[in-house]
C-alpha cells in the first residue's frame, strides 16, 4: 500500500513538472511572437515614415480695397475730472452727429475705447489734472472719403486719428484663390525635392491649413496732432491676401 502511494505521488509530481514546463514554453513562445510582431510593426512604421515628404505651400494675392476702418478720438485734459469728461463727451457727440450728416450710418460708428485717468506731477505724487480719452471706430464704405471724414472730425473737435485698416468685400473669394495657388506651390516644391533624390511623387498623405488667413494692410495713417491740419490726403494702396498650407506627400 505504501508502495502504491509512493508511485502515485511520483506520477503526480512528474505530471505537475510537465505542466509547468508546458506553461513556460507557451509563455516564451507567446512573448517571442509578440516581440517579433512589435519589431515588424516598428519597421513598417519606419519605412512608411521614410517614404513621405513634407512641404509648405505659400501664395499671396494683391487686391484693391473697397472699405476701411479708422479710429478717431478726442483727448481732453482738465484739473477737474468732470470738466474733462464733459468736454470729451461734447466734442465726440459733435463728431458723431457730423459723420451721420455726412452719410455714415449709426451701425458704422462704435466706441472702441473710453478711459479716464489722473495725470501726476513729475516732482510729487499729487494729481495735477485728469485725462479723458474717447475713441470711436468708423467703418468707411467709400474709401475715397477718408480724407474728408478726418477733416470733418477735426473740425468738430477730434485731435487723434490713427489705424486706417483697408479691407475688401471679396477677400474670402481671393483667399480661396490663394489656397489653390498655395497647393500648386507645395506640389512643385515636393516634385523638385523628390526628383533630386531619385524619387517620384505619390499621393497626398495629409493637408493642414495654417490657422486663419493672412490679410495685410498696405498703408497705415497716424497723426496725433491734427488741429492745424489742412485738407488731408490719404494714399491708398492694395492689400495682400495670403494663404499657407502644410502638405505631406508619399514618395516612391
Amino acid at each position: 500500500r505504501e508502495e502504491n502511494l509512493s508511485v502515485t505521488r511520483y506520477i503526480y509530481e512528474a505530471a505537475k513538472e510537465v505542466q509547468t514546463m508546458y506553461y513556460k514554453t507557451i509563455f516564451k513562445t507567446t512573448l517571442l511572437f509578440t516581440l517579433c510582431m512589435m519589431l515588424l510593426f516598428t519597421t513598417v512604421l519606419a519605412e512608411d515614415s521614410a517614404a513621405t515628404i513634407s512641404v509648405t505651400g505659400n501664395a499671396s494675392i494683391s487686391i484693391v480695397p473697397d472699405t476701411a476702418k479708422l479710429d478717431i478720438g478726442v483727448t481732453s485734459i482738465n484739473k477737474k475730472v468732470e470738466a474733462a469728461q464733459q468736454e470729451s463727451n461734447t466734442k465726440m457727440n459733435n463728431i458723431v452727429n457730423a459723420l451721420k450728416e455726412k452719410g455714415l450710418e449709426e451701425t458704422d460708428i462704435k466706441t472702441s475705447q473710453f478711459s479716464v485717468y489722473p495725470v501726476y506731477d513729475y516732482n510729487s505724487t499729487d494729481i495735477k489734472s485728469y485725462r479723458v480719452e474717447n475713441i470711436i471706430q468708423v467703418n468707411i464704405k467709400d474709401i475715397s472719403t477718408i480724407g474728408e471724414i478726418i477733416d470733418l472730425s477735426v473740425k468738430n473737435g477730434a485731435n487723434t486719428a490713427y489705424n486706417i485698416t483697408y479691407e475688401s468685400s471679396n477677400s474670402l473669394d481671393k483667399y480661396l484663390e490663394a489656397l489653390a495657388l498655395a497647393t500648386d506651390n507645395a506640389k512643385k516644391k515636393a516634385t523638385a525635392i523628390a526628383k533630386a533624390h531619385g524619387k517620384e511623387l505619390g499621393e497626398v498623405v495629409s493637408i493642414n491649413e495654417s490657422q486663419g488667413y493672412g490679410y495685410h494692410q498696405a498703408k497705415t495713417f497716424r497723426n496725433n496732432s491734427l488741429e492745424d491740419a489742412s485738407a488731408t490726403d490719404i494714399m491708398i494702396s492694395d492689400v495682400d491676401v495670403s494663404a499657407e498650407l502644410y502638405i505631406v506627400y508619399a514618395i516612391k
